[in-house]
């Protein structure tokens, strides 16, 4: 029946007002809510949480280790990607990268760009 324009700062929320079935059993003011479901074919990565970093001006980055001629080393580069969809532990991300290509998945906040690191050797780091 009506959608409020503003957005709740608390909860990121809008309040909604539906016409109600006339044998539901409610009260004035009482809360309900109201769950869907909305799918999206579209092509993407899915990457830990731990690999997104914040950018600047709300957006978000992953770094990305490219190969240092010759050596076991890889520079770090900061790569920004489009969080289409988030859970408790990944997130399903839009960006130009290839498929493949290694990502930085924890430890950010110890690293920076054009930082030159070597992986680590047990079998979680190359997940």
């Amino acid at each position: 029946m009506a959608i409020n324009s503003s957005i709740s700062r608390n909860s990121r929320t809008v309040q909604l007002r539906f016409e109600l079935p006339q044998n539901l059993s409610v009260f004035a003011n009482q809360l309900g809510y109201f769950n869907f479901e909305q799918f999206y074919s579209t092509a993407g990565f899915w990457v830990p949480i731990t690999a997104l970093t914040d950018g600047v001006r709300g957006t978000w980055n992953v770094y990305t280790l490219d190969t240092v001629e010759n050596s076991d080393l890889y520079t770090l580069n900061n790569h920004p990607v489009e969080v289409l969809h988030a859970e408790e532990d990944k997130a399903f991300i839009r960006a130009s990268l290839d498929t493949g290509q290694l990502l930085l998945q924890s430890g950010l906040h110890r690293l920076v760009p054009g930082q030159i690191v070597k992986l680590a050797d047990n079998k979680q780091a190359r997940q």
